[in-house]
């Protein structure tokens, strides 16, 4: 790949989840791959195309569309030994997240503190 999965093809491969949070039911469900490969194409990017996963993604509970999509990879757990590529990637896959759900201005201005 030479860079961080990004369309389903390559979620389904490095193994990573796409997972929908429903704010009605409270619901969380992991979307399978080969549900994303038939809606939406296995070269579709998941990064740029965030808003077409939230407007077309369903909750299989109440039927509401989700408003919360995130992107998970599980099979990294516990911590270890890291490659300097491995870091990179999961760091640019990071950022890429954090543009995509627009929270750039929360990442800059960095932890809130507290009011006394």
């Amino acid at each position: 790949m030479g860079r961080y999965p990004r369309t389903v093809s390559e979620f389904a491969a490095g193994r990573r989840e796409v997972q929908v949070h429903c704010a009605e039911c409270m619901r969380r469900r992991v979307v399978p791959p080969d549900v994303l490969d038939a809606a939406f194409g296995p070269d579709f990017d998941l990064y740029d195309g965030y808003a077409g996963l939230v407007a077309e993604l369903r909750c299989d509970q109440c039927g509401k569309k989700h408003r919360t999509i995130v992107f998970r990879y599980p099979a990294r757990t516990g911590f270890g030994e890291v490659n300097s590529e491995d870091a990179l990637n999961s760091e640019l896959e990071r950022r890429a997240y954090i543009r995509v759900r627009g929270w750039e201005t929360q990442e800059l201005r960095g932890p809130r503190r507290r009011r006394r």
